[in-house]
């Protein structure tokens, strides 16, 4: 069963604030720091590694941002009945 079918099969409980803030604050964290490392290897003469870094801090990004966008979007939604 994959998490689709399960969404559509549980119940569903709100996320707490918090919660969706605490995902959301280390995402923010962990790409801040990515572009950090990012940036360290700019300045020694790693443009292609920083370029590698700030994809991969691009795709966390993105990914949190799904992640919490999906939680608002289940909280919202009528349980199954």
């Amino acid at each position: 069963m994959g998490n689709s079918d399960f969404a559509t099969t549980s119940r569903r409980r709100p996320m707490p604030p918090a919660t969706i803030e605490s995902i959301d604050a280390t995402g923010s964290a962990a790409v801040r720091h990515i572009a950090s490392l990012a940036i360290q290897c700019t300045q020694v003469g790693r443009p292609e590694v920083a370029e590698g870094l700030m994809a991969v801090a691009a795709a966390i990004g993105n990914a949190v941002q799904d992640v919490v966008d999906g939680i608002a979007e289940t909280a919202s939604s009528p349980l199954p009945h």
